[in-house]
């Protein structure tokens, strides 16, 4: 039986397409999966069931023992929700589908042929957590976006950030998108369409479109430049003939 509740925000999508296949895999059922719009968190031990996911709200996301992961990382939610109470020691059910084992200070996938061949013991929650969350997390530039906030296009379009029950929503003259169709660099699937700029307007100016592009920068996009190495000489101050570029080996 599973040993680990886990939960983390997850989108229907996501859900599907990393998730679903592999949790029912491993023995899990699901539950009353709703609104993913506002019940936006995976959970498992599901009415202390062990064995049942579903969907809930943040209120719930860390009741029953579940460990919360604050960031998308479908491996973690795996690997975690594959933990076991069976015994390292017996030959007919050592372990479950999924299930992570440390073998000569490797980690592996576990299966049967390593209770003949390999001196192991099972991954312990704290191990895996180590493994599969990211040293250093980026930033998700995401979380920059207020409501009432003006953001520029690549093309040139602008909207404002709209708080809404869906999520934070742009709004533009006669239509609208996700935020979460940026990823956490704020950039779309066709760069046409990447946040470059995000302006933060003083309460109540935001219904005067007049005033959105003098409002203060607080994040611009900036992109490598490239330059040639005789742009970058001439840059430094020297003339043609004046350097000799040194190659070491």
């Amino acid at each position: 039986m599973f040993i680990q509740p886990v939960s983390m925000k997850c989108t229907q999508e996501q859900y599907e397409k990393d998730l679903k296949i592999p949790l029912l895999e491993m023995g899990y059922n699901e539950i009353d999966l709703i609104n993913w719009n506002t019940c936006r968190y995976l959970v498992t031990n599901y009415t202390s069931v062990k064995n049942v996911i579903s969907n809930m709200d943040d209120v719930a996301r860390e009741r029953n023992g579940r460990y919360f992961i604050d960031h998308y990382n479908p491996e973690l939610f795996l690997a975690l929700a594959a933990m076991t109470e069976t015994k390292e020691d017996s030959s007919d059910n050592f372990g479950g589908k999924g299930e992570w084992i440390v073998s000569n200070n490797k980690f592996e996938k576990l299966h049967k042929e390593m209770f003949f061949y390999y001196s192991w013991r099972k991954a312990t929650k704290e191990e895996l957590i180590n493994k599969f969350t990211k040293k250093e997390k980026e930033q998700d530039l995401r979380e920059m976006l207020h409501s009432g906030d003006i953001v520029e296009f690549n093309n040139g379009n602008i909207g404002i950030v709209i708080d809404t029950r869906m999520g934070k929503l742009i709004q533009f003259k006669n239509s609208y998108t996700e935020a979460t169709n940026f990823d956490e660099n704020l950039k779309a699937v066709r760069p046409i369409y990447d946040i470059i700029k995000i302006r933060r307007i003083s309460q109540g100016m935001q219904i005067l479109p007049t005033f959105w592009k003098d409002a203060p920068v607080i994040w611009e996009r900036v992109e490598p430049k490239e330059i040639t190495l005789q742009e970058l000489i001439e840059k430094a101050g020297y003339k043609a003939g004046e350097i000799k570029v040194k190659i070491e080996q």
